[in-house]
């Protein structure tokens, strides 16, 4: 379908990828913890995956099918941007959630988990940022809130979908050619 009224599928094909892309985020949360995996490991990579596969998807249809085989930076940015703010809302959600009412034990295995990785790299740390530092952080792991969690969550996803929205937005561009001269 080509057509020049191309505004009217911004929000139709970003809601399509987002909501999607987000719940392929939380089914694949779920099983990966259900099978054991890390929790904050599972959490980050298969939000990276997540987001790069339902932004290039979005955008890429977009510019094949609702605009003529064209694309304009700021329009892949446009929707991949308003993609991965739908994913990076929900997942968040999701995962506070899935935190405060589902998987509370989830909280002590991430503060855990954290508090491992204080102590398995505490000569280092204390190097590089001095003993108050060190302890103050691990400190700091007990007040961790399922809020803050689920707000990393958003803020992580977010980061890495400026980034990955703006490189697809340059491998994907295709502008007419009176535009080039």
């Amino acid at each position: 379908m080509q057509d020049n009224n191309w505004q009217k599928y911004f929000l139709k094909i970003a809601l399509k990828y987002g909501l999607t892309g987000a719940l392929l985020y939380v089914v694949a949360l779920v099983v990966l913890y259900q099978i054991g995996s890390n929790p904050i490991m599972s959490n980050t990579l298969s939000g990276i995956l997540v987001l790069i596969l339902f932004v290039f998807f979005a955008v890429k249809e977009f510019r094949d099918i609702y605009n003529n085989k064209q694309l304009h930076f700021w329009q892949g940015l446009l929707l991949g941007t308003a993609t991965y703010l739908i994913i990076a809302v929900i997942s968040a959600c999701f995962y506070y959630i899935y935190l405060s009412y589902i998987n509370q034990e989830l909280l002590i295995n991430i503060q855990e988990i954290q508090r491992e990785f204080l102590a398995d790299n505490k000569v280092d740390m204390i190097e590089e940022r001095g003993e108050a530092w060190y302890q103050e952080s691990f400190d700091m792991i007990d007040n961790i809130t399922v809020m803050d969690l689920a707000w990393d969550d958003f803020l992580r996803k977010a980061g890495i979908g400026v980034f990955v929205t703006i490189i697809i937005s340059v491998i994907l561009r295709r502008v007419p050619k009176e535009y080039l001269n």
